[in-house]
């Protein structure tokens, strides 16, 4: 059995024990529960990560890079001899959708591969983060370019924030939101409730930190979840930058859509909707990305790490290197305080 985890945490304590993420999990097993093909693309889209590992360096005899590649080889020859699937042309199917330099952005993607015909009338975007206000209105624009053409769309933006006493609304998104910026589709917005959980000793705030889109045309849906913030590097749009984010798109046609929303709808946090009309709505203007709230490059690689990579005695590379020296980039691996706007 392989079990493959796709999603929001991060490697941190916060992400596996106090945010509040989501995660999707694909089970390979022998008797071929999923087609070994999506196993396959997740594989190769870590071959392709392994190549970017400047720590290994291209002469090491053993490392991370080295040990990943001994790892994705087992894992090839365990499912040698499985069964080979088909999807059930009744059921939903996940893509493993992913977004790095070269490649589509995560909405064309989802349009290639998982929607046929007139395109969504209704987008539910959750995200904790957003881009400032130009780069906001581009990932927005690059949204509505796979939306339907005619007709009432909309987005809606589930966000987090807070209701002050006096009733106003503060909502960790840009003003620039508001309006949308293509005729014809309207922008809403849902502030996601405090998210509390009862404890041993005192009640658990779990800062939102779950990314993911809801596609909508009638009783046909996408479902995604992963890694990708609604920002132009998250989401992978237009020129410039662009992160390496891994994602799970659930396509799910009319006959199974019923079944899959209830189960779906279980992951997402409560919400509030607001309207904007007659509720006092503040948009926060310091409200940044993630990518953008990430000070430093660099940071280093904390001993335990170091000490659970290099363990062979007979390895010379890094073994005279002091620990705080040795530095990953900052999106592999991130250690930073949350706060409820996170």
């Amino acid at each position: 059995r392989i079990r493959v985890i796709v999603g929001s945490a991060n490697l941190t304590e916060p992400g596996y024990r106090k945010n509040f993420e989501q995660q999707a999990v694909l089970e390979f097993t022998p008797e071929g529960d999923l087609p070994l093909s999506l196993l396959s693309e997740v594989l190769a889209f870590l071959e392709r990560m392994r190549a970017l590992n400047a720590l290994a360096g291209g002469g090491a005899s053993n490392g991370p890079r080295q040990g990943l590649g001994g790892f994705l080889a087992s894992v090839r020859k365990q499912v040698k001899g499985w069964e080979e699937p088909m999807w059930p042309r009744a059921q939903a199917r996940a893509e493993f959708v992913v977004v790095e330099p070269g490649a589509p952005s995560l909405f064309e993607q989802l349009e290639q591969r998982g929607w046929t015909g007139t395109g969504p009338h209704t987008v539910h975007v959750l995200s904790p983060f957003f881009d400032r206000d130009a780069g906001s209105k581009q990932t927005c624009a690059a949204l509505h370019a796979v939306m339907g053409k005619r007709g009432v769309r909309k987005v809606v933006f589930e966000v987090p924030g807070t209701q002050l006493p006096d009733g106003t609304h503060e909502l960790a998104a840009p003003e620039s939101l508001r309006e949308s910026v293509t005729p014809g589709i309207e922008h809403g917005f849902h502030r996601v409730e405090s998210i509390v959980t009862e404890g041993d000793l005192e009640d658990v705030h779990r800062p939102l930190h779950a990314k993911s889109l809801w596609l909508i045309w009638n009783d046909k849906t996408v479902f995604t979840v992963g890694s990708s913030n609604f920002t132009k590097q998250g989401m992978g749009v237009g020129k410039g930058p662009v992160n390496i984010e891994a994602n799970i798109a659930y396509l799910v046609p009319p006959s199974a859509s019923g079944r899959f929303q209830n189960i779906a709808a279980e992951t997402t946090p409560p919400v509030d909707e607001l309207d904007l009309e007659t509720d006092k709505v503040k948009f926060l203007p310091d409200v940044v990305s993630e990518t953008e709230s990430e000070q430093r490059e660099f940071f280093p690689l904390p001993q335990v790490v170091r000490e659970a990579l290099l363990t062979n005695p007979k390895m010379k590379r890094f073994k005279d290197v002091p620990a705080d020296q040795i530095a990953l980039p900052k999106k592999s691996l991130k250690l930073k305080s949350r706060t409820p706007l996170t």
